[in-house]
């Protein structure tokens, strides 16, 4: 089983304080550009502030915020979309009522 964690970046838009999977996060944060990655990871792991992060970065502090705010959005995004095809590819995988599990016809 995956390990659950309540991650901060996500609790503007999950009613219950933003409990996600630790691999869907993972995964979404994998799919961000290196800088942005490294960006996220001074600030939400590291715990270095936006100065810090800017020079670390590269990033204009000016954009630190906005470009941080952008990646929590894209978080989001990719982990509403996995969930999205999970939760299709689960009805997909479920048998129909009308259709007899055994592949006979009635």
């Amino acid at each position: 089983m995956i390990p659950r964690v309540t991650d901060p970046l996500l609790a503007e838009t999950v009613e219950d304080g933003g409990t996600v999977t630790t691999a869907r996060v993972m995964a979404a944060v994998a799919e961000l550009e290196p800088t942005e990655r490294d960006l996220l990871f001074l600030i939400a792991w590291e715990g270095c502030s936006s100065s810090l992060a800017a020079v670390a970065t590269g990033i204009p502090q000016s954009e630190v915020r906005s470009r941080l705010n952008a990646i929590r959005k894209e978080i989001r995004r990719c982990v509403a979309a996995n969930d999205n095809q999970v939760t299709e590819s689960s009805r997909d995988d479920a048998p129909d009522a009308g259709t007899p599990r055994d592949g006979a016809s009635s």
